[in-house]
């Protein structure tokens, strides 16, 4: 079909009158492209997101970014490419003098694009309905040209064109060269169809996919979501790998669903989280056991000073410019850093999820029997001996709650001032606080719990009977879980210190506590 046939009879309602602004803006530019404050709205916010990242790592090294593999550096992962906003809304011209000026000029580039794109009063915004979504039309038809059906999927999807990835799935978008089309590695193309997600550098054989769904949670895209959905897109779509000369397989332990939700948390995406598990249905007990543990370690800052030297867990008003000295930098990045993830934190049980799934749980009565005995004896609080006496008793998992617990509650100690700081027991009661008044709205929409929760399907596929429900404090891979890893440990020295360190004195911490 030809482009401005085409864009003729979108200017004209079946009585031959032009419509106006509002009506494009309400009906076509959605039916042909997306919702056009939503997709706006969207775009802003992510090329913003795209230039701060740019001025950060303009001489820094960029292999744990917000856009990298999360867990794996190694892997390139779904970094958005700022130009090609640029052929969008201006045209294909000017996509290519764009990355001319960004291989010399980089950051001074980015921040003249992010003027023209991203504001309330941006060149973008001032320009005429009809003529943005001309634009937009043309570069796509230019692009289906050169591109497979499944690698335009995935741009549509990316830079926010929900209802025009709805036209390439359904083969409506005029101009698809199906010449062009690749040997498929996967299935052939859906809304599920698992699209080439990450290369690794370290194995180049190897290709990931993720499905389309997995692409617009990472970036942001809301909208792209919900017309996803509505298209038919399946929550427990896997990924799927391939190496070279080898078959397609799927990757049936990351499921789209939870690792778009476990992504969300971890990148700092509150409104993603928010928006997945109240209006998609992502469930909490989709997440795996390391899953679990992974988020827990995040928000908790366990093992992951790491996150304290890059941009993705400041706050928008930290500014490394305003400190002189090294010290008072690091400092002062670290308390930011984790003050962060407590804000995330909260805004992930805001979100629902169950105290007993992601909270350690401990025995208090251990504690009170202990308490107890120590008044007996006219003590203050128990000694060394009878801490070691109750650890003796502890069942496993009793030990590794309090592992974690005791390590989250270092943490925090770390950034309290002199007199704030916590034993283990008062961090723990605390934390137990962030759920008193809030209701487990998750529990009442898990119809499909059996066939989504990997702890059910240990049980039905691998016949793991018990070990399948231990929680992730005690069983700490549900994919490769031998008999060794969960005999009954008889290392009581480190659990003692565990225990003394359950019974915190307020002189454990300084004031200002250092994070080098």
């Amino acid at each position: 079909m030809n482009l401005d046939e085409d864009l003729k009879s979108l200017l004209k309602d079946e009585n031959d009158r032009i419509f106006d602004e509002n009506e494009w803006k309400e009906t076509l530019f959605e039916q042909y492209i997306g919702p056009y404050e939503e997709f706006l709205n969207s775009t802003s916010t992510l090329v913003k997101l795209i230039v701060s990242d740019e001025i950060y790592y303009e001489d820094k090294d960029r292999s744990y970014d917000r856009w990298s593999h999360l867990e794996f550096g190694c892997m390139t992962g779904t970094t958005p490419d700022i130009h090609i906003y640029v052929g969008l809304f201006f045209g294909e011209e000017a996509e290519k003098e764009s990355r001319e000026k960004g291989g010399k000029e980089r950051v001074d580039a980015f921040i003249e694009i992010q003027n023209k794109i991203a504001g309330e009063w941006s060149e973008v915004r001032r320009m005429p309905i009809k003529k943005l979504a001309r634009n937009i039309l043309t570069y796509l038809q230019a692009q289906a040209a050169k591109l497979d059906p499944e690698d335009l999927f995935r741009l549509c999807v990316m830079y926010g064109l929900s209802s025009a990835a709805g036209a390439v799935v359904n083969g409506k978008l005029f101009g698809v060269n199906k010449k062009k089309r690749k040997k498929k590695k996967g299935p052939t193309l859906s809304v599920n169809t698992p699209l080439e997600y990450a290369k690794d550098n370290f194995m180049r054989s190897a290709t990931f996919f993720m499905p389309a769904l997995g692409y617009a949670a990472i970036i942001g895209h809301q909208h792209v979501i919900s017309k996803l959905l509505e298209l038919g897109a399946d929550l427990q779509t896997p990924y799927g790998g391939q190496h070279e000369n080898a078959e397609y397989v799927e990757i049936k332990t990351h499921r789209v669903g939870a690792i778009a939700l476990k992504k969300a948390i971890l990148a700092k995406q509150p409104e993603m989280v928010k928006f997945l598990t109240s209006n998609c249905g992502v469930q909490f007990r989709w997440l795996s056991n390391q899953d679990l543990e992974t988020i827990f370690k995040k928000l908790f800052h366990i093992e992951c000073q790491g996150d304290e030297y890059g941009p993705v867990w400041w706050s928008n008003k930290f500014n490394p410019e305003e400190y002189m000295g090294m010290s008072d930098l690091r400092r002062a990045r670290a308390k930011n850093c984790y003050k962060e993830k407590q804000k995330m934190l909260q805004e992930v049980v805001n979100a629902g999820i169950p105290s007993d799934l992601f909270l350690p749980t401990i025995d208090l009565s251990i504690d009170e029997e202990m308490t107890k005995e120590a008044e007996m004896k006219g003590m203050k609080e128990p000694d060394s001996k009878m801490c070691r006496k109750a650890t003796m008793k502890m069942t496993r998992r009793e030990r590794k709650a309090r592992g974690f617990l005791t390590m989250a509650t270092m943490q925090f100690n770390c950034f309290a001032k002199r007199g704030d700081t916590k034993s283990t027991l008062e961090f723990y009661q605390d934390c137990l606080k962030l759920w008193s008044d809030k209701d487990d709205s998750q529990e009442s929409v898990m119809d499909k719990f059996e066939e989504a929760d990997p702890r059910w399907r240990l049980k039905r596929e691998e016949k793991k009977g018990h070990d399948a429900f231990q929680p992730w404090w005690e069983t700490h891979r549900d994919d490769c879980e031998y008999e060794e890893d969960f005999a009954d440990d008889s290392s009581h020295e480190m659990v003692g210190i565990e225990m003394n360190g359950f019974y915190a004195s307020d002189d454990s911490s300084d004031e200002e506590s250092s994070a080098d």
